[in-house]
């Protein structure tokens, strides 16, 4: 009797030390350090998609095609990169409309969608966090993409469908590039699923067709933001 009750309470230890190491593995990151918080401000803001990051955004898809086949033998004004070298290899691909969302586009096209990735986000992330700190010294801000994922409208009918925008941040010297801080992941997602979820209206009940990336931005802002100073918003919440 006395060794079954010893056993058991053998296990019971063992399996909080597991739940408690679980639970330390997935615990939010610290905010940065109070001593960097208190020497460095935010100078720039640098965004990018590594190599391994993930971009599903059929709308951008759907802008490369289309200044493809609306500026025929000559460069679309508003794409970056040599596009018209490869708009022969584009059309010979697919039709236009099976490309889009569908990752087959040619390597032009998927780079014209991850610049257009990064720029988006830099626009939604670059004025809060530029105020989060308040030191001497500059920094730069650095942001890969890991996966930024908007669906289609297509897809918001469905329910547990969301857009989802992850990252990974660190503050580095702008001068040399050295990393000042160790990578944080952060990541936001915004329900879609139903055929409201995620729909903002206006006085009339009218919808309104927002910017989905523009909206996750904003809101991955602040998720940003809070690792680099809690404190800040801490005292936006009161």
């Amino acid at each position: 009797m006395t060794q079954t009750l010893l056993r058991r309470a053998i296990q019971c230890a063992a399996l909080v030390v597991i739940i408690g190491l679980e639970g330390c593995a997935s615990a939010p990151a610290p905010g940065l350090a109070a001593e960097l918080r208190r020497t460095y401000h935010v100078a720039d803001v640098v965004v990018s998609v590594p190599a391994d990051g993930r971009v599903s955004w059929s709308a951008a898809d759907r802008e490369y095609l289309t200044a493809l086949t609306a500026a025929p033998g000559g460069e679309p004004g508003i794409v970056t990169g040599s596009v018209s070298d490869d708009r022969k290899a584009e059309a010979e691909l697919q039709p236009a409309a099976s490309l889009i969302g569908s990752g087959a586009l040619t390597p032009a096209g998927r780079s014209y969608v991850r610049t257009r990735a990064a720029a988006s986000v830099k626009t939604g992330l670059s004025d809060p966090v530029r105020t989060a700190l308040q030191g001497n010294l500059p920094a730069r801000l650095r942001v890969d993409i890991k996966d930024l994922t908007v669906v289609s409208e297509t897809q918001k009918s469905f329910l547990g469908s969301s857009n989802v925008l992850e990252t990974e941040v660190w503050l580095e010297d702008p001068a040399t590039g050295r990393p000042l801080t160790q990578r944080v992941k952060r990541k936001t997602d915004i329900a879609t699923g139903g055929p409201f979820a995620g729909t903002i209206f206006d006085s009339s009940g009218a919808a309104i067709e927002g910017d989905p990336v523009a909206d996750l931005s904003a809101r991955h802002a602040r998720a940003v933001v809070e690792w680099l100073s809690p404190v800040a918003v801490a005292a936006t919440r009161r």
